[in-house]
């Protein structure tokens, strides 16, 4: 009897020690993508592809962007990012840095932060920008990975945001004598 249960204790002990460096594997291996993903996704905001981003997410994804309603499904967050885009120059430089994976199975929580530099079409200075996003990924059985939830916002204050607004609307005024620009 007690063979038995001490044979049992080293083969659950052997099964969890497998498990966990099995679950590390596989989160090593998502790391592995998210940076490539990642990497990817700089470049197409830089290079103003948007269009290859919606690839990234799954049909029925949720996206929470500051200060807007709640985003369900490709064609909603599709239509809510071509309509912030608009306003868009370009991004001339964009960092995305995972700073944690957790997850098991098939989804994953990617952890992370971001900086970006962005010329708007109304705006003489570019805006700097940092922040901090939770994105869930979804293993697909090809071994690729969708969004299938995304939250993220800036670091900066409502205050430093409303002040840096107002600075550029203060300049614009000096250039245009108070009158609207055209």
């Amino acid at each position: 009897m007690r063979k038995g249960l001490v044979r049992l204790i080293i083969a659950a002990f052997c099964f969890t020690a497998l498990s966990s460096l099995y679950g590390q594997g596989k989160i090593d291996q998502v790391k592995s993508k998210l940076k490539q993903i990642n990497e990817q996704w700089a470049n197409y905001d830089k290079t103003g592809n948007f269009q290859a981003i919606w690839d990234f997410y799954a049909d029925s994804a949720v996206v929470l962007p500051p200060n807007a309603k709640m985003l369900r499904g490709k064609d909603a967050i599709k239509a809510f990012y071509e309509g912030e885009n608009k306003n868009i120059d370009r991004f001339t430089n964009v960092e995305y840095n995972t700073v944690d994976v957790l997850g098991e199975n098939n989804l994953f929580m990617e952890i992370g932060t971001y900086k970006n530099t962005i010329r708007m079409k109304n705006m003489s200075n570019p805006v700097d920008d940092e922040g901090k996003y939770v994105t869930v990924w979804k293993m697909m059985p090809d071994g690729s990975l969708k969004v299938v939830a995304d939250i993220f916002n800036t670091d900066k204050s409502l205050k430093e945001v409303q002040s840096a607004r107002m600075n550029e609307k203060d300049k614009d005024d000096e250039m245009t004598g108070g009158r609207e620009k055209k």
